[in-house]
């Protein structure tokens, strides 16, 4: 299967829940930091994602990897050109993308529609 369609596949860390996630980061961050968020505030839908993965030679990797690869198809970021190293959840730093959160633009059409006919 392609590497983006078993990435659209997570079945319980979904866009919608990343893209809350995201919204409580800084508008610079790493795959390490969402992680830790997503553990912290989704604590079960995290367990029930990385139980998907229990078959894997190393669940926790693969289920990040997939993690990170849903990222990339979420709109309100992009991946820096630079890697970053910090802390994983297993403890050792590592590399891992950086994101930016991109700004929201309302076409020029919406921002006019502020209430005067």
């Amino acid at each position: 299967m392609h590497e983006h369609t078993q990435a659209k596949q997570m079945l319980h860390l979904n866009e919608s829940i990343l893209s809350i996630i995201i919204a409580e980061l800084p508008n610079s961050f790493d795959s390490h930091q969402l992680i830790q968020a997503i553990m912290t505030i989704y604590p079960q839908e995290y367990v029930r994602q990385l139980y998907e993965n229990v078959a894997a030679i190393d669940p926790i990797r693969t289920t990040h990897a997939k993690i990170e690869r849903r990222i990339h198809l979420i709109p309100s970021v992009a991946a820096a050109p630079q890697r970053v190293e910090s802390e994983n959840v297993r403890g050792p730093e590592t590399r891992n993308q950086q994101w930016q959160k991109l700004p929201i633009t309302l076409p020029p059409n919406v921002s006019q529609q502020t209430g005067a006919p």
